[in-house]
């Protein structure tokens, strides 16, 4: 692929809705417009990104979505990357974060578009001269599911599995497909999940190809029909595979990217390899002189400097016609041409002194560009006169005009090249097989936090966290004689560990046998601590630091799986904090959320340890009690909490006073499904509130209010 800035595939008309903006709204536009994501913006600043993969994950939670902003569904931060950044950066950083999407900014921040992977595939000219076939790069383990399922099902196991679609089959022959797309506009739609069948709204026909369709062709059919995946059936018509976009983009970009990087290695080989030649042909230094030499000049005088050898070849050299050299002093030839006399009879001088002399010369032409000529003067003695007296004068000289115009080339290239080895902020560096560094820039000291010197005198195996990893790292390379994005952790000389991602190549000699490795470090362990606080942040609540709603309903499922099992019975917990509005509207949200912080630590000192207590949102908190031994069990939990809450909370100077409503569930008894559990707590928390707040009621409750 043509290297490209990604300012050339760049979709600039990005759609973008504010924080506060009702997820209802969002999933009007996704479905309307029928767009694989929206982007969350606040002051021009991308703060998150709403994709059909999380409409999938927030649809197995109805209630929760109905009230929910932007600001609640989106995924942040949002990966992004400066607009003038080149294609292949933009795909490794997608390929890296395994995501479909790439905001892209200027370097204040402000949003500038949107990279996707139908741009980057746009970009990548494949034609009808590909060969490869989508048997190479097809999926071929796919989930697939019975026409008479619930398309709440789909949909759970879409979530489970993070896959973008759903093959539904009859006999192994395809009947339609659900994607991420479809999942967007169900919800929106309002449908129950839990009694539509998926053969009712699934996609039908399936555009499909068999395995042996080139490349190409799948993308050209998938264009045609604006889809992002096309189904791979085998001659039977049963499904074979399946073929992404994702699946498309790593298969070709990848290999050219990998091809690029290695082109670029061995230019810089052979330009290094060029430059020596190069510097050996300097010398002019000739294993025979030859009359028939076509480009060295030869010219040879006796000790009085009279020629008697001149070659067809220093004519063009010395500017002289053999007729008008032979017999004469090169003394007799200063008035014709006094300009190549001089050059001529100094080298001769020098030689006179020091038996031999070099140098390179430029001439001065009437007609002609001026010249740069190499030289080589010495003197002609008799080896078998014991007097080694000296007999003459020997010149060779070759036109090297073009060649010193190549050398200036190189080293203007070599200069540049050398000035991103010196200047990258990723290590690279070479070494033997055996681990010994023989070349690493500035970026690598600083990395292992030693001096050049001293890190050529370590082994590169000493620096490895686990030695045994080097072991398999060289292994891979030796197999498919390189290795992409290998990660390594090492130990620098503080005895800090830096996780690291390697991309290196085998270097072989002339026949082909490996010599050594030369690669790049990239040093990712701010990267590995972000994607820690990422991590935290994606199944925590960061108020309060209590997992949020996706971890407990994780959490919840578990204990539903136990309880089974083990045939004991669980209590699923409803909290809504009583007068909290009062709190926030009296003091500010910032009293708010101190006592929201309070409220979460009093649960938490209450608890047993394998309890799990949980922030919904808002005032909301919920709490799962395992292993109990009867509802009354649930019910003393739930007033130990009601009674701690009677106590007033400190916030700053002042105290404030809040009661708690408390909807109790218990499973199996009202539910098997996490989500029933929790709605039945929910309706048993309002039955609460509406007998006078401050204290609990059982599920059972609202079914015997509900028969009265």
């Amino acid at each position: 692929m043509e290297k490209k800035l990604i300012t050339d595939i760049i979709t600039l008309n990005v759609i973008s809705v504010q924080p506060e903006t009702p997820f209802t709204e969002v999933l009007n536009i996704l479905s309307s417009r029928k767009i694989s994501c929206i982007l969350v913006v606040k002051d021009a600043k991308p703060i998150g990104i709403i994709t059909e993969r999380d409409t999938v994950k927030l649809s197995i939670n109805r209630s929760y979505t109905k009230k929910a902003t932007a600001h609640d569904c989106m995924s942040s931060p949002v990966v992004s990357a400066l607009e003038n950044v080149d294609i292949y950066e933009a795909y490794h950083i997608l390929s890296v974060n395994n995501i479909r999407h790439l905001a892209v900014t200027d370097t204040g921040g402000n949003l500038k578009g949107i990279i996707t992977q139908t741009n980057i595939i746009d970009c990548m000219g494949l034609d009808t001269g590909e060969i490869r076939k989508v048997s190479k790069i097809m999926q071929r383990n796919l989930l697939v599911m019975q026409d008479k399922e619930t398309l709440g099902k789909a949909v759970q196991l879409m979530k489970n599995q993070r896959i973008s679609c759903l093959i539904i089959h009859k006999h192994q022959k395809p009947l339609g497909i659900i994607t991420e797309r479809d999942i967007t506009r169900f919800l929106h739609q309002k449908l129950d999940f839990k009694k539509t069948l998926i053969k009712d709204v699934m996609t039908a026909p399936v555009v499909s190809t068999d395995d042996d369709t080139p490349i190409h062709e799948a993308v050209r059919l998938m264009k045609l029909s604006q889809i992002r995946r096309i189904l791979i059936v085998d001659k039977k018509g049963h499904v074979s595979g399946l073929v992404t976009q994702s699946d498309i983009i790593k298969g070709v970009l990848e290999g050219k990217y990998i091809e690029t990087l290695r082109d670029i290695l061995q230019q810089k080989d052979a330009m290094i390899h060029d430059v020596e030649r190069s510097l050996i042909e300097k010398t002019i230094f000739l294993d025979s002189i030859l009359y028939s030499a076509k480009d060295l000049g030869i010219l040879a005088t006796d000790v009085n400097l009279r020629i008697n050898f001149y070659n067809p070849a220093a004519e063009k050299i010395f500017g002289w016609t053999a007729a008008d050299v032979q017999g004469k002093c090169l003394k007799e030839l200063a008035m014709d041409k006094p300009a190549s006399y001089q050059w001529i009879l100094d080298a001769v001088e020098h030689a006179r002194e020091d038996e031999e002399y070099m140098d390179i010369v430029e001439l001065t032409k009437e007609k002609e560009k001026n010249a740069i000529v190499g030289i080589k003067a010495s003197v002609i003695k008799d080896i078998r006169d014991k007097r080694h007296e000296t007999r003459g004068y020997f010149l060779m000289a070759k036109d090297i005009t073009h060649r010193r115009r190549e050398e200036d080339i190189l080293r203007v290239q070599e200069e540049k090249y050398r000035s991103i080895f010196e200047n990258s902020r990723d290590t690279v560096y070479i070494t033997t097989l055996n681990g010994e560094f023989i070349e690493i820039n500035p970026a690598g000291t600083e990395l292992f936090g030693y001096q050049k010197n001293d890190l050529l005198e370590v082994n590169a195996r000493e620096l490895y966290k686990e030695p045994k990893k080097r072991d398999v790292f060289i292994q891979e390379i030796l197999k498919q004689n390189y290795v992409k994005d290998y990660e390594v952790e090492f130990i620098n000389k503080d005895g800090k560990v830096v996780s690291t991602l390697i991309t290196a190549a085998l270097q072989t000699d002339e026949q082909g046998n490996p010599v050594g490795f030369q690669g790049i470090i990239r040093d990712i362990t701010e990267r590995k601590k972000q994607e820690e606080v990422i991590n935290y942040m994606a199944f925590h609540d960061q108020l309060t630091g209590l997992p949020n709603r996706g971890t407990f309903l994780d959490h919840l499922a578990l204990a539903i799986v136990h309880a089974k099992r083990h045939k004991t019975i669980g209590a699923v917990l409803f909290i809504d904090l009583d007068k909290f509005k009062e709190v926030n509207d009296t003091y500010g949200h910032s009293a708010g959320d101190r006592l929201l912080i309070q409220a979460a630590m009093r649960f938490k000192d209450i608890l047993r340890e394998e309890d799990t207590v949980a922030r919904l949102g808002g005032d909301e908190f919920t709490i799962i009690l395992p292993d109990i031994k009867k509802s009354e069990d649930a019910v003393f939990v739930a007033n130990k909490l009601t009674a701690e809450f009677e106590k007033p909370i400190r916030i700053g100077e002042m105290e404030a006073t809040v009661s708690l409503s408390i909807g109790i569930s218990l499973f199996p008894q009202d539910g098997i499904e996490s989500e029933t559990l929790l709605d039945n707590a929910d309706e048993a928390m309002y039955l609460a509130k509406q007998s006078g707040r401050n204290g609990s009621k059982l599920y059972a409750d609202v079914s015997k209010q509900k028969e009265e």
